[in-house]
């Protein structure tokens, strides 16, 4: 920019601030004048146009006029005679000092010319000003003079302006004015020109006398001046925040503190029609006789959502969020604290216009107010003041009221109310005394102390409403609690709710109905178990033809003297349809409605104790002239010390098990009904004695039992859920059953099954003197038995209409074809639709038949052996039924087994109980003897083919020592396995053993030994519950002759067998182990074969063998499983068993030490390959034994081994040797160890 101005103007540019300079020096006019006055001016003091500065310190005696302009100074400490008129240029100083005196007023600008300017004066009084003291003068129209700052601590004779807005369209606020003098009135601004406007004024004041102080006051119509603030700490007749005299002026949001004296303060004070100022703040910590938020006087006045808040140091005498006088105005949503002390009353809004209104308003008290509380008071017709909030922690030496609707067509309900302080008088939701008021759906609650009355609505006027409260009480009421109390003709104001869980000295009303034709039912009425009152009425019904009905009351506390329904003490009154429900403890009466006025009436009320009640329970009584009472339903759970008494009307008393009544039970008049629920046994003596005037007879719910006699003039009528047993005689006209229907007594009488009929207590007889009628939804239900069943006798004829017979049969052993009577009659006319059985069992079922005169059920069985898997198992199910018969009187392990297998398992479990009641598992152990015999000839020959290779290692043999003796040790280790099949278990054998022998030459060519050992063998089985072991006792004669490269060898062996067997039975009915022990003998005979001869650096050849094996095992019975328990007989058991197989040798020298190993296989076949097989019985029971078969003994198997020899010194010989077996269902494994010594 620089470098362009200099090349469009060159250095010439440089020089045009130095000019401009000299020009406006050489215009500015003179310095301002500089004045004082010490001695006297006679007339008037002028000033210049410049700004003056001016001081007297004499005497003017006429007026001080510096309005030729400029921003002027006037000190004066002298007398002035008349009035001191600022410039309109603004911005002046007046300061009148003390000891000076101005004779009329002071005005800090004087702006009268249109549109002139002359605010931002400062003023200071010390001194005396004869009339007013004013900011700024706006005369002018569009003129201005606010921001002006007025200080007085001298006297001011008249008023204080921060400015005065006369023109029209003047302003003048934002004005700050502090008075520690005296002055009659204090303005922020005075706003009497059209429009004119002079808000945002501040004003501080803590001087006395009988002042007053306007924010602003707005006369003009139009004018405006809110949002001030207004500190007072001195004392005062009054303060307003605003002041709106004119039509549509406004002046709200003013800020008014108060912390000495004030006779009264109002935020906005709002005269004018359509005037408005409202969100006034207001807080008083000093003395105040009256605060209202707004003054709402003028027509369609608006002033509310004012705050006032009286601090713990103030007092005052009422208090107002706003007054509304003015017909349309308007001043809700007030808030109004206190937590000092009030003798007035703090009320959120009064309505006191035609169709004024100011609901929503909060009171808080926390203090002391004397008077009372209110929400609002609508007072003018048509107002309305709803939705008011009012909380009481403190104390109200008074009322509280959510509302008062005293205005024609007032409103002012749904008000909520909180107390937890204490209120010495009332509590009303809404006060309705003005004709077609409302004031209803308050909420009230309570857990403080209150002194009088708590009202949901009080309805006085004409035509008023004020139903639907909700009263919460849990606190101390030392009178009476009304839901609503309607108390001229014609209100109306029920559905209240009522919930007391404190103490109620007197009464609590759902409603008070005592106008005439007033109402008030539908209320509820709830006292906890922790409350307690003298009396609960739902409601009161006084006023002739009120009415009050349709009441709920719950009691769970305490009640001194009794509850009502409804109480219709008026002509013509009404109050029926009540419901009663006591838990709680009742020391007198409860009447679902009294009418003891004259032609009062009820309709049917519902009672229900589970309480105690001390006196009396009326259904309803009549005690006015031609009163009446409806079809009342009284049930008793609890406990009633007088009697019950449902008078008139067709009514029900309900008595259940559990409860008593210390007096008699009377129907009254009508045809009433007596029922039972579980009231256990009742006796016919006290039908005519205890319960009185009754016709019917019913029963729901639980059981109830009849003995002796009972002669019903009615019906009898087991209903849907009832459960009846007739054990004496019962005679009514009809008896229809639509529930349970059993006893083993008598009914005379026409009987009607529509229900079940189930004779008996537990099995018996139940006898109809009568005809029985079933119908297609009856059902006959009896329960079968050993020896014994329900039965239906009828004397008359049986209509079976179709229904159902159901029959339930007792568990226990039954044979096949027991049969039982259910039901015989005179005649049978029709039948039975349907046949259920109740036995679910996958052996037994039960089958209808019937005659001209009885039905019956017969029982049959299916053979537990088709149950069975295997054939075993269908064996050991043939048995049992056998045993069927035998056991149906016996008390043992096989009843309680076959009372489970027929009513409780499945097929399934059937089958795995033949399974494990088999004996099969025993057929192991003799193929276990026979295995351990074998195995320890084994180890013999595994002897003797060792000494035949000794040659090739160069040892002397038997024959060419010195003695012709050899002693030798082997110990071995073999499994075995058999596997099962889907008919057989399979099984197996760990066997460890140890054998010792010796033998010697008896000639060249032949040897002769003698062996002898113990084994012990553990088995398993495919079933992990099952265990044995067998210990065995080994002894044997061996021989061998050799021929050249012929050989041939034979064993003669001998082995006692100890086992001990465990056979666990997992049913699902019973768990038990079977413990065994037994013994055994087993013998063994061999002769093998075979040639040798060499090929290379081998000695080989074939081998043949035959061996024989044979078993006789002791006969043993089990013991732990009691009638379970098998007595399982002697067994044999033989194997014959060939052998074809080849075997090699050879020798080698490995470090200086001869080894001698050996190759050998061979295949054997079994020729006794028939089932091994187990015989035993049940021992308890004499039936014929059972047989079952065990796995085959291997048909065919391989066996090959390799074994080793080493010579560790002449005379000292090692050996090993590992073995294995295999076949389709066969494998085996052994190892055999040894050591032997040649002398």
């Amino acid at each position: 920019m620089h470098s362009y101005l200099e090349r469009k103007l060159g250095r010439k540019f440089l020089l045009l601030p130095v000019v401009v300079l000299l020009l406006i020096l050489a215009a500015a006019p003179a310095p301002a004048a500089d004045q004082t006055n010490t001695g006297t001016i006679t007339g008037n003091w002028a000033g210049t146009s410049e700004d003056d500065d001016y001081d007297n310190q004499g005497t003017v005696t006429g007026q001080v006029n510096m309005t030729q302009g400029g921003h002027d100074v006037f000190t004066n400490s002298g007398g002035v005679g008349l009035s001191v008129f600022m410039s309109s240029d603004g911005s002046n100083t007046v300061e009148n000092q003390l000891g000076g005196s101005i004779g009329a007023s002071v005005f800090g600008s004087n702006n009268t010319a249109t549109g002139s300017d002359g605010g931002s004066n400062s003023l200071i009084n010390a001194g005396t000003i004869g009339n007013n003291l004013m900011g700024s003068r706006n005369k002018g129209d569009n003129s201005s003079g606010g921001s002006n700052t007025i200080t007085n601590s001298g006297t001011v004779t008249l008023d204080i302006y921060g400015s005065n807005n006369s023109g029209a369209n003047s302003s003048g606020g934002s004005n700050v004015i502090g008075n520690t003098g005296t002055v009659r009135n204090i303005y922020g601004s005075s706003n009497s020109g059209a429009n004119s406007s002079g808000g945002s004024n501040t004003i501080t004041n803590s001087g006395t006398g009988e002042s007053e102080i306007y924010g602003s006051n707005n006369t003009g119509a139009g004018s405006t001046g809110g949002s001030n603030t207004i500190a007072n700490s001195g004392e005062l007749d009054g303060i307003y925040g605003s002041y709106n005299q004119s039509d549509s002026s406004s002046g709200g949001s003013n800020t008014i503190t108060n912390s000495v004296l004030a006779l009264g303060i109002i935020g906005s004070f709002n005269d004018g029609a359509s005037t408005s100022g409202g969100d006034n703040l207001i807080t008083n910590s000093g003395v105040a006789v009256t605060i209202l938020g707004s003054y709402n006087y003028g027509a369609g006045a608006v002033g509310g959502s004012n705050t006032i808040t009286l601090t713990d140091a103030s007092s005052g005498f009422g208090s107002f969020g706003s007054v509304n006088e003015g017909v349309g105005s308007s001043g809700g949503y007030n808030t109004i604290t206190n937590s000092g002390e009030d003798y007035g009353g703090l009320v959120g809004s009064q309505n006191e216009g035609e169709g004024s209104s100011g609901g929503y308003n909060t009171v808080i008290n926390t203090g002391l107010e004397v008077s009372g509380l209110a929400g609002s008071f609508n007072e003018g017709d048509n107002s309305s003041g709803s939705f008011n909030t009012v909380t009481n922690t403190g104390t109200v030496d008074g009322d509280i009221y959510g509302s008062g609707n005293g205005g024609v067509d007032s409103v002012g309900g749904s008000n909520i109310i909180s107390n937890t302080g204490t209120v010495t008088y009332d509590i009303y939701g809404s006060f309705n005394d003005g004709d077609s008021s409302s004031g209803g759906s308050n909420t009230i609650t309570s857990t403080g102390t209150v002194d009088g009355y708590i009202c949901g609505s009080i309805n006085e006027g004409a035509g008023s409403s004020g139903g639907d409260n909700t009263i919460v009480n849990s606190g101390t009421v030392d009178g009476y609690i009304f839901g609503s109390r309607n108390r001229s003709g014609s209100v109306g104001g029920g559905g209240n709710t009522v919930t007391n869980s404190g103490s109620v000295a007197q009464v609590i009303y759902g409603s008070s109905n005592e106008g005439d034709s007033s109402s008030g039912g539908g209320n509820t009425i709830t006292n906890t178990a922790s409350g307690t009152t003298d009396f609960i009425a739902g409601s009161r019904n006084t006023g002739s033809n009120s009415s009050g009905a349709g009441n709920v009351i719950n009691n769970a506390g305490t009640v001194t003297s009794g509850i009502y329904g409804s109480l219709n003490d008026g002509d013509g009154s009404s109050g029926g349809g009540n419901t009663i429900t006591n838990s709680g403890t009742v020391n007198g009466n409860i009447w679902g409605s009294l009418n003891s006025g004259a032609n009062s009436s009820s309709t049917g009320n519902t009672i229900v104790n589970s309480g105690t009640v001390s006196g009396d329970i009326y259904g309803g009584r009549n005690t006015g002239s031609g009163s009446s009472g409806g079809d009342d339903t009284i049930t008793n759970r609890g406990t009633v010390g007088g009697s019950i008494y449902a008078g008139d009307g067709d009514d029900r008393v309900n008595l259940e098990g559990g409860s008593s009544v210390g007096g008699t039970v009377g129907g009254g008049s009508g045809t009433d009904t007596l029922a039972f629920s579980g009231m256990g046994n009742q006796d016919g003596s006290l039908w005519g004695t205890t319960y009185l005037n009754f016709e019917n007879l019913a029963f729901y719910g639980g059981r109830t039992t009849l003995t002796g006699d009972w002669s019903i003039s009615g019906t009898t009528t087991v209903e849907a859920g009832g459960v009846a047993a007739i054990n004496g005689t019962l005679t009514s006209d009809t008896l229809t059953n639509n529930g349970t229907l059993g006893g083993r007594g008598t009914i005379v009488g026409e009987v009607t099954n529509n229900g079940v009929i189930s004779p008996g207590n537990s099995i018996g007889t139940l006898t109809i003197d009568g005809d029985f009628i079933n119908s297609g939804s009856g059902v006959l239900a009896v329960e079968l038995g050993l020896g014994s069943g329900d039965r239906l006798v009828v004397t008359g004829t049986a209509y079976l209409n179709g229904g159902t017979l159901r029959a339930a049969l007792e568990p226990g052993v039954y044979t096949g074809g027991t049969s039982w009577t259910v039901l015989s009659a005179g005649n049978i006319v029709g039948g039975f639709s349907s046949f259920q059985s109740l036995l679910d069992s996958v052996v037994l079922s039960l089958s209808m038949g019937a005659s001209s005169d009885c039905i019956s059920i017969t029982l049959s069985r299916a053979s537990y052996a088709q149950f069975g898997q295997t054939a075993n198992q269908r064996v050991v199910g043939g048995r049992l039924d056998d045993i069927v018969p035998l056991a149906v009187d016996r008390d043992d392990e096989m009843a309680t087994l076959i009372t489970a297998m027929d009513f409780a398992y499945s097929a399934a479990q059937i089958s795995a109980a033949l399974e494990q009641l088999s004996p099969e598992m025993y057929s192991a152990f003799a193929w276990s003897a026979l295995q351990s015999a074998q195995a320890f000839g084994d180890v013999i020959d595994q002897q003797m083919d060792q000494e035949r290779d000794a040659l090739r290692l160069g040892t002397p043999t038997a024959e060419g020592s010195p003695q012709g003796l050899n002693l030798w040790a082997r110990f071995w280790g073999s499994t075995a396995q058999r596997q099962g099949d889907a008919q057989n278990l399979g099984y197996g054998q760990t066997l460890d053993g140890v054998a010792l022998g010796g033998d010697g030459a008896l000639a060249p060519w032949l040897n002769l030994g003698l062996a002898l050992g113990v084994s012990r063998g553990e088995l398993s089985w495919d079933r992990p519950s099952y265990y044995g072991r067998m210990d065995n006792f080994h002894a044997g004669l061996y021989a061998k002759a050799v021929w050249g490269a012929l050989y041939l060898r034979g064993q003669l062996g001998l082995a006692y067998n100890d086992s001990t067997a465990h056979r666990s039975l997992n049913l699902a009915s019973y768990n038990g182990t079977a413990r065994s022990d037994f013994q055994g003998l087993a013998g063994l005979g061999s002769l093998k074969g075979g040639y040798d001869f060499k090929l290379g650096g081998w000695q080989t050849g074939p081998t043949a063998m035959v061996r024989y094996t044979g078993l006789k095992q002791d006969g043993f019975s089990e013991s732990g499983v009691g009638a379970l328990g098998l007595a399982v007989e002697e067994q044999d058991a033989e194997s014959m068993q060939s052998a074809l197989g080849w075997e090699a040798s050879t020798l080698w020298e490995l470090g200086g030490v001869r080894m001698l190993p050996r190759l050998a296989a061979a295949w054997w076949h079994e020729f006794k390959d028939d089932p091994l097989q187990i015989t035993a019985r049940f021992e308890d029971y004499g039936v014929s034994p059972l047989t079952v078969d065990g796995l085959k003994l291997p048909s065919d198997y391989g066996v090959a081994s390799i074994g080793f020899s080493a010579l560790l010194s002449q005379t000292l010989e090692a050996n090993l040797a590992l073995t294995l077996a295999l076949g389709d269902d066969y494998y085996a494994q052994a190892v055999t160890a040894g050591l032997e010594y040649r002398f």
